[in-house]
């Protein structure tokens, strides 16, 4: 019977990463704001991750002097894989770790 070591072959350092992008600029009667971010996730027990991105466009405009618009919309694409392969050989053996 092969013996499997279940942290190393299941588990990992989590990691991070973030980008941004950040554009504002305008004239007198008009200005906009667009920003743009990725995010990235690895959990600790490999096959999981999160990823994310995020797009927020923003204007206001003085129509008259008494009159201005605001306008934005937050724009979101969220993707997650989970694999509970490890919590299932955990409960199919019936093992209690202290560590999980």
């Amino acid at each position: 019977m092969h013996k499997v070591d279940l942290p190393t072959t299941f588990l990992s350092a989590s990691k991070a990463q973030q980008y941004a992008l950040n554009i504002s600029g305008g004239s007198g009667k008009s200005s906009y704001y667009v920003s743009v971010g990725f995010d990235r996730e690895d959990g600790e027990k490999k096959f999981n991750s999160n990823n994310r991105s995020t797009v927020c466009p923003y204007i206001e405009q003085d129509l008259f002097n008494w009159l201005r618009i605001k306008s934005g919309v937050y724009l979101i694409n969220t993707k997650s894989n989970v694999d509970n392969t490890l919590n299932s050989i955990i409960q199919l053996n019936k093992v209690n770790f202290p560590y999980f």
